[in-house]
């Protein structure tokens, strides 16, 4: 058996007779049987499928910067104590054994002040970038 396709744009065929669709129209299949005789089928391709609808791209970053609107803030980054005798201690701990040693030397308890620390920072109205 010898198999041919008259439009191979539209369909081919294997030496074993298996039609493929390529795209959309007719061809006429061949087969010859034996040498002799000789057989044909019109096939008919047709596109049922759907088009794909494409979500819109997302739009891209702009390549312009923005331009800043800088709005200065603060925010707490610790407390310090600070005692009667002028010296800063990271924490309350630190100020207590201080304390605790002048009175374990004869002298009188010294009192704190506690002062949150707050560091400056600005910050972006627009696109929250901070500096």
């Amino acid at each position: 058996m010898k198999w041919a396709s008259s439009n191979k744009k539209v369909a081919t065929v294997s030496k074993n007779g298996k039609v493929v669709a390529k795209k959309k129209g007719t061809a006429i299949i061949t087969v010859k049987v034996n040498g002799s005789k000789t057989l044909r089928c019109k096939v008919t391709v047709k596109d049922s499928r759907k088009p794909v609808t494409k979500k819109p791209a997302p739009n891209p970053a702009s390549p312009v910067e923005c331009e800043h609107n800088w709005i200065e803030k603060e925010k707490f980054v610790e407390t310090q104590y600070a005692c009667a005798c002028g010296k800063l201690f990271p924490n309350e701990y630190e100020w207590t054994m201080h304390n605790d040693k002048i009175v374990e030397d004869g002298g009188i308890r010294h009192s704190y002040s506690a002062y949150p620390i707050y560091e400056t920072y600005y910050e972006c109205s627009k696109c929250h970038k901070t500096k």
